[in-house]
């Protein structure tokens, strides 16, 4: 078993998870102490019937080729809960200043660079169909984040969202940000795990996008381009799911589709598809500040 990874300088700390997807379980700010991703032990089973719940719920996973479970004709099986990455051994190459990790199976290869950057985490992304036969994926980064009522969200770039999934109400099919709801008027304010509810949402992305959290003593932000990275998802958690044990989290999610699994974007084709040797890039980059972010509260 291979130990955790740490990748650092003198502003960010990243720890990675060799053997469990390459999971980021730690995003500090080394300047004011925080952990940006919600903290917990790595549990999940390697097996392809493995359910994502609340006690699998932890740090930053990358989902491919869905997110929720399903069945596919396209390729041939059922389609695992978080994709096929998540909890299972891969392959990372460090560096003084990176971190690159592959996943292989007998149809494709995954990988995904970090790269400090000051206070900036830049991220490269690589998938390759290593097979003879094209197949269609999404991707969506799931990278849950620890917040708390004082915080705020912001979101430049993306505007009207598709509610695909609530709990804890009613909710209109869609909304302009930051406007849920008259029950929920506002969603830059982090609601506590007592408000009991909880939403999934996409919007497309406009030519770019910077959405993310501030807090007290700094923010973090999710940068990239809606040419690569064409849609947005928001999981908003405030004690609604799971239903046996609620947690609080948030994730703003880079995704290719605006689907909760591949079923869900082939049918609103928005599916990417892959040919046989051919690779998909894309790249995006977190970025930690350690003040106030004034211009996104406006």
């Amino acid at each position: 078993m291979q130990p955790d990874t740490i990748l650092s300088n003198d502003t960010l700390a990243v720890t990675l998870a060799p053997d469990f997807g390459a999971r980021v379980t730690g995003l500090v700010d080394l300047r004011n102490g925080r952990d940006w991703l919600v903290p917990g032990p790595k549990h999940g089973s390697q097996d392809d019937a493995a359910v994502f719940g609340g006690v699998e719920a932890k740090g930053w996973d990358e989902c491919f080729p869905t997110v929720a479970p399903c069945d596919s004709a396209e390729w041939a099986r059922a389609l695992r809960d978080h994709g096929d990455i998540w909890g299972r051994k891969t392959d990372c190459c460090a560096t003084d200043h990176s971190l690159t990790f592959a996943y292989c199976d007998d149809r494709f290869k995954f990988q995904r660079k970090l790269h400090l950057n000051g206070e900036r985490l830049d991220i490269e992304y690589q998938v390759e169909n290593t097979s003879i036969d094209p197949f269609p994926y999404l991707w969506s980064q799931h990278c849950l984040l620890a917040t708390t009522p004082v915080d705020r969200l912001f979101m430049e770039g993306a505007e009207t969202f598709n509610v695909t999934g609530f709990i804890g109400g009613d909710a209109p099919a869609e909304f302009k940000w930051p406007h849920l709801s008259t029950q929920h008027p506002d969603l830059q304010t982090v609601e506590p795990i007592t408000a009991g509810w909880a939403t999934k949402a996409y919007a497309p992305v406009a030519e770019a996008i910077r959405t993310g959290v501030h807090g007290e003593t700094g923010s973090i932000s999710f940068e990239w381009s809606g040419a690569q990275v064409p849609y947005v998802g928001l999981w908003l958690d405030y004690g609604a799911w799971p239903d046996d044990r609620p947690v609080h989290q948030i994730a703003i999610e880079p995704t290719t589709a605006p689907a909760d699994h591949l079923a869900g974007a082939l049918a609103s084709d928005t599916a990417r598809w892959l040919a046989s040797g051919e690779q998909h890039r894309w790249s995006m980059t977190i970025h930690l500040t350690n003040h106030i972010d004034t211009e996104a509260t406006q």
